[in-house]
């Protein structure tokens, strides 16, 4: 692979003003050069795909994506069994996790020869977002391996958008479910102030809502906070496979990232639904071919679409299937457990089961509470004394003593007199 960043100028026939990178494929004001696929020349037919990372420098690295993803076209590439007449080439840019950037390397791809049939990345949503609401208009879809903005399973905005990474929000419905599981009826909300975290948020409370769970109340804080939690399920032979490619010459400037298994699996899902468009193709003995896709072809971009809302299978980072876009799988649960993330179960979304692999571990052993016990004393007045059959006995002892008393003061007056 060959990184190379050159500048271009306007041919001498064209005007350079600020929107010459829009209008043609003469002029590309200091855009950076895609990198460049290093794979020989073969026999099949070329598909090309406009593939987009995050590099070091802007909002945030997702480089490691790469490697990952480029040994999943490789195994595609070569199997006998998928897309065999043809090859498929990812063409990249780096974004830098920022919305112009994306935009700009969107452009640089779409006015820059060979034509790309389908679109994979960006990985951060600022980016995701840009590529997606723009690349429509070209008849293009898109698929994210690592977006989770819950804004982009707006239909709307971004109609022909897909995800190998579950939106944040499918989360929600895990929390949900292991309230429901301890009992707890209250809760209260934190979160981080910006619009990725409050729309997870807005949609975890219209759930609390729905299932009648009280929000004592909702914060939110400036500070980014420092832990990072890795919510992706990786198989033991991909992670075996990536950090043996990791150790290539070639890859040495790449660290190992979690969302490596969603853009492998983001290859996967691009390459099963070009397949089958290939086969739909065959059968309806259509002169149109995949190799024939134009930016102003709607029909096939249609077919895509539709082919791609039945995908499922069962990927390196879980189940691979679709709702709207938006991956529907496994959610893995975790307990931080002696400084260690421990997992301790899984949530299905599709059945709302909840299994469990290891015991949570509370505190003094007991689960707790969702509220803060409130301590009532009751005063109750209580009167002690001899038992009842004593207290009878010592009466009739009493009267008899007073019978008794007046018998000797009766007889004391009567007989007075005498001596």
């Amino acid at each position: 692979m060959l990184a190379v960043t050159e500048r271009f100028r306007c041919s001498d026939d064209f005007e350079a003003n600020s929107t010459c990178a829009a209008l043609c494929n003469k002029c590309y004001a200091h855009q950076e050069r895609p990198r460049e696929n290093s794979r020989k020349p073969s026999e099949k037919i070329p598909l090309y795909i406009s593939s987009y990372y995050e590099g070091p420098g802007g909002g945030w690295d997702g480089s490691g994506c790469v490697p990952a993803i480029e040994m999943a076209f490789d195994d595609i590439n070569a199997r006998s069994d998928i897309l065999p007449q043809y090859e498929l080439l990812p063409i990249w840019n780096d974004t830098k996790c920022e919305a112009g950037s994306g935009s700009r390397a969107l452009f640089d791809q779409l006015f820059r020869e060979p034509s790309k049939i389908m679109i994979l990345g960006g990985a951060c949503s600022p980016t995701a977002e840009a590529i997606a609401s723009t690349a429509h208009y070209w008849n293009l879809i898109t698929v994210s391996y690592g977006a989770e903005s819950p804004g982009l399973s707006n239909r709307k905005f971004y109609p022909y958008f897909y995800r190998s990474a579950s939106p944040a929000t499918v989360y929600n419905y895990a929390r949900i479910r292991l309230m429901r599981e301890y009992g707890w009826n209250r809760v209260a909300t934190i979160h981080e102030n910006r619009e990725y975290f409050k729309l997870t948020m807005d949609h975890m409370h219209s759930l609390l809502k729905e299932a009648n769970i009280t929000l004592l109340t909702s914060e939110s804080f400036f500070t980014n906070p420092k832990n990072q939690i890795e919510n992706i399920k990786t198989s033991t032979e991909y992670v075996s496979r990536l950090k043996l490619k990791l150790t290539q010459p070639e890859n040495l400037k790449y660290d190992f990232n979690p969302y490596g298994s969603t853009g492998y699996d983001g290859a996967w899902i691009i390459a099963l639904m070009l397949h089958e468009a290939a086969l739909v193709l065959e059968e309806r003995n259509a002169t149109k071919r995949l190799e024939d896709f134009t930016y102003n072809d709607p029909e096939m971009r249609d077919l895509f679409f539709k082919l791609l809302a039945d995908i499922q299978f069962e990927g390196v980072s879980g189940p691979v299937s679709f709702i709207n876009g938006d991956r529907i799988g496994i959610i893995q649960l975790e307990q931080l457990q002696k400084l260690t993330h421990q997992i301790v179960g899984y949530h299905d979304i599709r059945k709302d089961e909840l299994r469990w692999v290891s015991s949570l571990t509370w505190q003094d052993n007991e689960v707790p509470l969702d509220y803060t016990p409130e301590i009532i004393i009751t005063y109750k007045r209580v009167q002690s004394g001899i038992p009842s059959y004593i207290f009878f006995i010592m009466c009739a002892m009493a009267i008899s003593g007073g019978i008794l008393a007046l018998s000797f003061l009766s007889f004391n007056v009567k007989f007075r007199q005498q001596k």
